[in-house]
C-alpha cells in the first residue's frame, strides 16, 4: 500500500472513531515506540546514531501531534457537546 493511501486509511479510521478507541491505541503506540528510543538514548550510543534516534523521536511527536489534531478537528462538536 502506497504512503498516501495508508494515510487516507488513517484518517478514515480517526474519522469514524467516535468513542477515541483508535486515538487511544496510536498514543499508546507512538508513547511506546518513544520510550524505546529514549531507552537506546539513555543507554549509549554514538553521536550519529543518537542525532538519528532524535530525529525518529522529533517525528514521532509530529505524528502524534497529527493524528491528535486530525481526531480533534472531526469530533470537536461531540468532544465539546454540541453535537445534536
Amino acid at each position: 500500500m502506497s504512503e498516501h493511501l495508508a494515510g487516507l486509511e488513517l484518517h478514515k479510521r480517526l474519522v469514524d472513531d467516535i468513542d477515541g478507541a483508535e486515538l487511544s491505541a496510536l498514543e499508546r503506540e507512538f508513547e511506546s515506540w518513544r520510550q524505546s528510543l529514549k531507552r537506546d538514548m539513555d543507554g549509549g550510543v554514538t553521536r550519529r546514531h543518537f542525532d538519528a534516534l532524535y530525529t525518529l523521536l522529533d517525528a514521532i511527536g509530529a505524528a502524534t501531534e497529527v493524528v491528535s489534531t486530525t481526531w480533534m478537528r472531526h469530533h470537536s462538536a461531540l468532544s465539546s457537546g454540541l453535537e445534536r
